[in-house]
């Protein structure tokens, strides 16, 4: 792998056929649970994939953003974002919000009962 600096990667599953070069250190976004290329500028980039995989393989993605445990109130689903809420708990961002500062983006699925700790890709704030 050609990792430039301190790099934080994570495993993932190929969504598309990734195994040509060509697609290796692009830009990759979630698609439901699975990564695959960002192919529109509107897309939110997760980060940049580091090896060749084929749909359903390990990608391997260096992110953007530090890796943390996040105490949540509720269930949230993978790409999602979170804010905070009053309480200092992580609140899954719904669609239309505006407004708010979205401090992370969910890594794995998450159906936990109040208070459960959740793994988060630090990636804000950014204010939508």
């Amino acid at each position: 792998m050609a990792y430039e600096g301190l790099l934080r990667t994570w495993n993932f599953t190929a969504g598309d056929d990734m195994s040509t070069s060509g697609y290796q250190f692009k830009a990759v976004s979630f698609s439901g649970t699975s990564v695959v290329p960002c192919l529109t500028t509107t897309t939110r980039p997760l980060g940049i994939l580091q090896n060749t995989c084929s749909a359903g393989q390990n990608a391997e993605v260096a992110l953007i953003g530090s890796i943390s445990k996040f105490k949540m109130t509720g269930a949230v689903s993978t790409a999602n974002g979170m804010i905070g809420v009053t309480s200092g708990y992580g609140v899954e961002v719904t669609s239309g919000t505006s407004g708010q500062y979205v401090l992370a983006a969910m890594l794995d699925n998450f159906s936990s009962a109040a208070s459960g700790v959740a793994t988060v890709l630090i990636v804000g704030p950014s204010y939508i």
